[in-house]
C-alpha cells in the first residue's frame, strides 16, 4: 500500500508540472508576445498589430461547396488578449430540391498558446446548438491549430467534437490560407459529421485579423 500511494503521488507531481507549464508558463510567454509592441522587425517573436496569429478581433467568412444540391455559408468571430479568447461560429446548410437546411452554432471559450509567431495551438469548451427542424444543444471542444512557416503562407487545422444526447459529432476542417497584414484569403476542406449525415466538401473563405 505504501509502494502505491508514493507512485501516485509521483505521478500527481509528474501530471501537476505539466499543467504548470502549460497555464502559467506558456501562458505568460504568450502574453509576453502580444505586451511586447510592434517593433516593426521581422525577427522579433513580438506580435505584429494584424498578424492572423493571437487576434485581438477576427472574423471569417467561409462559402462551402457540399454536393450539387447542398451549399454552405460559414461565419466566424474570435476575440481575446494572449492566451485568453472566445469565438463564436455559425455555418447555414442550404439543400436545394428538396428545400431543407441545417444550422450549426458553436460558442467557445479559447486557451490559445503562441511563444513563436510561426504557430499558435489552443483548447476551446462550451456548447453547441443544432437548428433544423427542431433545435438542441451540447457541450463541445475543439483544439484549433495555426502554422505560418511563412509570414504570409500558413495552415489551419480545426478539429471539433461535440456532444447532444449522447451522440457524438464530429466536425474537420483543414486550409491553407494567404495572409497579408490584417487580410487573409482561404482556401480548404471541411467535413462535418452531424447525426447520421455526414457533409462535405471545399470551402473558399476570406479573414479580416486585427
Amino acid at each position: 500500500g505504501r509502494s502505491s500511494i508514493q507512485v501516485s503521488s509521483s505521478e500527481n507531481s509528474f501530471f501537476g508540472e505539466i499543467l504548470r507549464v502549460l497555464l502559467f508558463e506558456t501562458g505568460s510567454l504568450t502574453m509576453t508576445r502580444v505586451r511586447g509592441g510592434d517593433t516593426g522587425n521581422p525577427e522579433d517573436p513580438a506580435r505584429r498589430v494584424g498578424d492572423p496569429i493571437l487576434p485581438f478581433i477576427q472574423t471569417d467568412l467561409n462559402y462551402q461547396h457540399a454536393g450539387p444540391r447542398i451549399f454552405g455559408i460559414d461565419g466566424r468571430i474570435e476575440g481575446g488578449i494572449g492566451p485568453f479568447g472566445a469565438q463564436f461560429r455559425n455555418t447555414h446548410y442550404q439543400e436545394r430540391n428538396p428545400s431543407d437546411s441545417l444550422n450549426l452554432t458553436y460558442m467557445h471559450g479559447l486557451f490559445r498558446i503562441s511563444t513563436e509567431p510561426t504557430y499558435s495551438f489552443g483548447l476551446g469548451l462550451a456548447g453547441i446548438i443544432l437548428g433544423g427542424k427542431g433545435e438542441t444543444g451540447g457541450f463541445s471542444m475543439t483544439f484549433p491549430l495555426n502554422l505560418y512557416p511563412w509570414r504570409t503562407v500558413g495552415f489551419r487545422l480545426s478539429p471539433t467534437w461535440s456532444w447532444i444526447n449522447g451522440n457524438l459529432m464530429s466536425d474537420y476542417e483543414a486550409s491553407v490560407a494567404y495572409s497579408r497584414r490584417y487580410f487573409s484569403v482561404r482556401a480548404g476542406f471541411r467535413r462535418s459529421k452531424v447525426q447520421d449525415q455526414i457533409i462535405k466538401g471545399p470551402l473558399l473563405g476570406v479573414s479580416y485579423h486585427y
